[in-house]
């Protein structure tokens, strides 16, 4: 009481609404709340399906973004202003990601964006042996990264929002280590490239982004949806969206 006496009298309060008494019992009757672990994650089959997913995405997107970070030095042309290229188009990338996914929802974002990073890949596959194609083919990475950036800003909404409060911060950990986890394959991708073909790099990541676009396109939309608050709610969150439907923004209420 000593303690609370001082910081009451530091915010001006000259005298405390309850003494010790009223204290103890207010205590008694305080419930802790359950910690959920990691095996929380995985409670039930739509959130075990939501975290495996989720996990994919991270992986995909942390090989892509790795493996360029890491081929900048070894493409044609100046590595210097390679890699300075792929820093700056992150900028914009975090800007289209934000703006997409606030209006086109989380998941078509996700998805779209590894379509695109599929589709330069494949194109980066024909031209990368081709000596004339030096500019067209650090453009290109470029926009891969570009893709890839969008990726990073959708899934990390989407591993905080999918989940119950209580469990946000475990999921979102989970994802984030998957991640780095993962990105340890990033050098022996670029070693291929190096010691074999170098559109095997190219290759690998254009592979890897299809398969996140099937993870993307199965994660619930989170946009104006109502979040799950619980570990009951998080398990049916999603369960009766419609696959072939953008969010919708609720009506605004007249004043």
């Amino acid at each position: 009481m000593v303690q609370l006496r001082k910081i009451a009298s530091i915010n001006g309060i000259r005298e405390l609404l309850f003494d010790e008494t009223v204290l103890e019992k207010r205590l008694a009757n305080h419930r802790t709340d359950t910690v959920y672990g990691i095996a929380s994650l995985f409670n039930g089959w739509r959130m075990a399906k939501n975290t495996m997913l989720v996990i994919l995405c991270w992986t995909v997107c942390s090989v892509t973004y790795f493996t360029l970070v890491l081929l900048s030095s070894r493409m044609d042309g100046n590595p210097f202003l390679n890699f300075m290229y792929q820093g700056l188009i992150e900028v914009p990338a975090a800007y289209m990601g934000q703006r997409a996914s606030d209006r086109y929802g989380r998941r078509a974002t996700n998805a779209l964006a590894l379509c695109c990073a599929t589709v330069v890949c494949i194109v980066l596959v024909m031209i990368v042996r081709d000596p004339a194609s030096e500019m067209a083919t650090t453009i290109l990475a470029t926009v891969v990264k570009f893709c890839v950036s969008i990726t990073f800003f959708a899934v990390n909404l989407q591993s905080i929002e999918i989940y119950p409060t209580c469990l946000r911060q475990t999921g979102m950990a989970v994802g984030t280590i998957a991640a780095t986890t993962f990105g340890i394959v990033g050098p022996y991708v670029v070693h291929l490239g190096t010691e074999y073909d170098v559109r095997y790099p190219f290759l690998v990541m254009g592979l890897s982004s299809a398969v996140g676009i099937f993870a993307a396109l199965f994660l619930p939309e989170t946009l104006h949806q109502s979040l799950p608050n619980t570990l009951e709610e998080a398990q049916t969150f999603g369960k009766n969206q419609r696959f072939w439907s953008l969010p919708k923004a609720p009506p605004k209420s007249r004043p």
